[in-house]
C-alpha cells in the first residue's frame, strides 16, 4: 500500500519536472538548464529537444536552406566541446562536482 503511494508520488513529481524542464529549455543556457533538474529529467528533456531541433533542421533543408543540417551539426559539436572544456576546467581548478552533476555530464557525452 505505502509503496504504491510512493510510486504515485514519484510519477507525479517526475511529470511536473518533465513539463517544467521542456518549457525552460529555451529560456536558459543549456549548461545551466542541465543542472536545474534531476539527471533523468535532463536526459529525457535533452532527447526531446534534440529530436525537435533535428526536425527543424530537416524542415529548413526542405525549405531550401542547403546548410541547415551542417549548421545544426556544428552547434552540436560546439555544445559537446563546451561541456568537455567545462569538465576539464573544473578538474584543473580542483572543483568537486556533486555526483549528480558528474552523472549528467557523463550521460550526455555518450
Amino acid at each position: 500500500m505505502w509503496l504504491n503511494r510512493l510510486q504515485d508520488s514519484m510519477r507525479t513529481s517526475l511529470r511536473h519536472y518533465f513539463s517544467e524542464a521542456v518549457v525552460a529549455y529555451e529560456e536558459k543556457p543549456r549548461e545551466q538548464w542541465l543542472f536545474d533538474y534531476p539527471a533523468q529529467v535532463s536526459l529525457c528533456g535533452t532527447q526531446i529537444w534534440w529530436t525537435t531541433e533535428v526536425n527543424i533542421a530537416f524542415s529548413r533543408r526542405e525549405e531550401g536552406y542547403e546548410n541547415a543540417i551542417k549548421d545544426y551539426q556544428k552547434k552540436q559539436v560546439l555544445d559537446i566541446i563546451f561541456m568537455i572544456l567545462m569538465e576539464v576546467v573544473l578538474k584543473f581548478c580542483r572543483i568537486k562536482l556533486p555526483d549528480f552533476r558528474t552523472s549528467v555530464i557523463s550521460v550526455l557525452y555518450f
